[in-house]
């Protein structure tokens, strides 16, 4: 995985917030990031595989090192997919399922870092759950995976400018130029929605393609 510093942003926004402190800037560069990521679900990460331990229905996400969970997108154990399922869905469907044991088949998040099985191992098993996430930076984020600025930056640039823009009262403030971003920001959303879930091979896209990711 390259990375690059969330610093590389302020270049293309600073120009159009003229007197904006930079740490201001970097700031809504990562709201910028996390919001684009959250929306789009296109940072996606499939975590190494971790054993099942007999007893234990709960289990930790492992994640890189500045970056949360957007969403939970698939669990397995031994390969098969499990069912994303609420708490009150299975105690109507599974009543006792928090005391059952043996084979998962439905999984459950707790938080953005934590998911529960609906049945807890009988014996220990070694590399068997794997899941894949949908990441996005979390708030003590420094840099982030290089395709976000190689293929999105003018993207995130604008929706820095839109919220900055928006600010009222500020020597850089002008809501008409906002209102202006704020559309090149949901058109990049909209199209990294379609990214993420067609890849490369949707035409119709109208980010410039720089690389394959």
């Amino acid at each position: 995985m390259t990375t690059i510093a969330i610093e590389g942003w302020l270049t293309h926004v600073l120009p159009d917030v003229s007197g904006c402190p930079e740490a201001v800037v970097l700031r809504e560069v990562k709201n910028s990031l996390i919001e684009f990521c959250r929306r789009t679900q296109i940072w996606q990460f499939t975590a190494d595989a971790i054993p099942l331990v007999a007893g234990i229905a709960d289990y930790e996400l492992d994640v890189p090192t500045g970056s949360s969970v957007a969403q939970v997108m698939s669990v397995k154990v031994d390969g098969r997919g499990l069912t994303l399922a609420t708490g009150g869905d299975l105690d109507a469907r599974q009543p006792g399922w928090r005391d059952h044991e043996g084979g998962a088949t439905h999984y459950v998040v707790i938080n953005s870092a934590e998911i529960l099985l609906n049945r807890k191992p009988k014996e220990f098993k070694a590399n068997a759950l794997t899941a894949s996430f949908a990441l996005m930076p979390d708030q003590g984020a420094i840099e982030v995976e290089s395709f976000l600025f190689d293929d999105w930056y003018e993207v995130i640039a604008a929706g820095a400018k839109k919220r900055l823009l928006m600010s009222p009262g500020k020597a850089w403030s002008n809501p008409g130029l906002a209102g202006v971003y704020a559309q090149e920001f949901a058109q990049g959303i909209a199209d990294g929605k379609s990214r993420a879930q067609f890849g490369w091979g949707n035409r119709d896209l109208r980010v410039k393609k720089r690389r394959v990711m």
